[in-house]
């Protein structure tokens, strides 16, 4: 791959300003340590934020006039909250050890070459798991939502605004700069077919619920996930991370629509 934005390239500069993506993606010189830092910051980061912000809001709430009503922290409301809270401080302490390539990753985006290759991807994945899901309605499989979009669909419907800003764009923006920057380039210097093979199976993982007492429709959902996740790998590594970045973006807005319009007419 050329000139894009990998931990073995040898450039921070943009190459140039066309449009051609060979020019525009910058390229990045990390150690491996700090694709690592990336790569915890967002696999363990929403665990380890997730309970100081619980634990604030329940704080907050206990010595708020009024007497808040307790079952608030139960809610969707609530939820949407602190997932988008959550997700913001990771970002924030993902700019850390970013804090020098953080121009030139901005800039990236603003060729719309990015954007329209986002698009392409984003249809590679529908393509491909359209293709997945045709083939377990031939063989007679019934498979409905997992966990993890059940949860997601009462987010969406229940309070659509925050919501929108942790699944549409900060979600997203962790997950890329956790899986493709931080644990895909680590694991991409050593061998590149495991790099593929390890990120594309922990993304679908995390998505994976192990206690629903439904695992088979767990299993039969996870390749869903598996082949967005290898799309999302072959998107950072042929174009880079801006790219990537849009391309799950557009995915997942997508996803957003689709479960307002799922609401409305079926």
């Amino acid at each position: 791959m050329n000139n894009k934005l990998l931990p073995d390239a040898q450039s921070t500069e943009l190459k140039s300003s066309e449009e051609n993506l060979n020019d525009v993606q910058p390229s990045l010189t990390f150690s491996s340590e700090k694709h690592l830092i990336l790569f915890a910051l967002g696999f363990l980061g929403v665990n380890f934020f997730s309970f100081f912000v619980v634990l604030f809001f329940r704080l907050i709430l206990g010595h708020i006039p009024g007497q808040i009503n307790p079952g608030f922290l139960q809610t969707d409301d609530f939820l949407g909250l602190t997932n988008g809270l959550i997700y913001f401080v990771i970002i924030v302490t993902m700019m850390i050890p970013l804090s020098d390539h953080i121009p030139n990753i901005i800039a990236t985006f603003k060729h719309k070459k990015v954007w329209i290759n986002g698009l392409g991807y984003t249809a590679l994945i529908i393509i491909i798991s359209g293709i997945y899901s045709f083939i377990l309605n031939i063989t007679g499989l019934t498979v409905s939502d997992n966990a993890n979009q059940s949860a997601i669909t009462a987010l969406v419907l229940n309070s659509p605004i925050d919501s929108f800003i942790w699944i549409v764009l900060l979600g997203p923006i962790v997950e890329e700069l956790t899986y493709r920057l931080g644990l895909f380039s680590m694991i991409k210097r050593k061998n590149r077919i495991f790099a593929y093979i390890a990120v594309m199976l922990l993304f679908g993982l995390i998505h994976f619920d192990f206690t629903n007492p439904n695992l088979l429709n767990e299993f039969l959902n996870l390749p869903s996930y598996i082949i967005g996740g290898a799309v999302l790998c072959f998107a950072y590594d042929r174009e880079g991370l801006a790219t990537s970045i849009t391309a799950h973006i557009f995915n997942n807005l997508l996803s957003f629509i689709m479960i307002f319009l799922g609401a409305l007419f079926l």
